[in-house]
């Protein structure tokens, strides 16, 4: 049980400084973000500021989608013999409808690349070396952020989740 609280303690820290080196990508974001106005036409400006929007928005559907999948997919495997028909039926269809919403937003996921390659020739010509640099960065940055935060938030859930179940299985825990 300790090993779990310092384990937990040391997620939570590590989520902390994530949270930090987010909101400095933030402030570069914010910096970049005067790209927009560099932009000459509206159009121009409306699918730069709604591929920053989409790309979270894309990734975080992706991450969420994968974690119900891979809890569908455990599901799936722990069913017996022993299951209700109607039971087994259920979790596979499940399954199957997260499997497919997965695969649309990879779809989405792939166009939201093609956008990121139009909205980089657009820039290319209006931006300078080092503020290409800095958008480049930060693009990339904000998707590798949004992962490890989801990733770290599992893991916090996750160790959670293994105290409570660890404090029920221990009858009259001072825990």
């Amino acid at each position: 049980m300790e090993k779990l609280h310092t384990k937990l303690d040391i997620l939570r820290k590590e989520k902390s400084a994530l949270e930090q080196e987010i909101g400095e990508n933030d402030q570069l974001g914010e910096k970049v973000e005067i790209v927009e106005s560099q932009c000459e036409q509206k159009s121009e400006q409306d699918k730069y500021k709604h591929f920053i929007q989409d790309q979270e928005k894309i990734v975080r559907l992706l991450l969420n989608l994968a974690g119900q999948l891979a809890r569908a997919e455990n599901a799936v495997q722990s069913l017996n013999n022993s299951t209700s028909p109607n039971i087994k039926k259920l979790t596979l269809e499940k399954r199957e409808r997260l499997q497919e919403k997965h695969e649309d937003a990879k779809v989405l996921k792939e166009n939201i690349d093609k956008r990121s390659q139009q909205v980089l020739s657009m820039l290319e010509s209006r931006l300078t070396e080092a503020e290409l640099e800095d958008y480049n960065y930060y693009i990339k940055m904000k998707s590798k952020l949004t992962i490890d935060y989801q990733e770290l938030e599992d893991r916090i859930k996750l160790g959670e989740e293994q105290i409570l179940e660890l404090k029920k299985s221990i009858p009259d825990s001072k825990c």
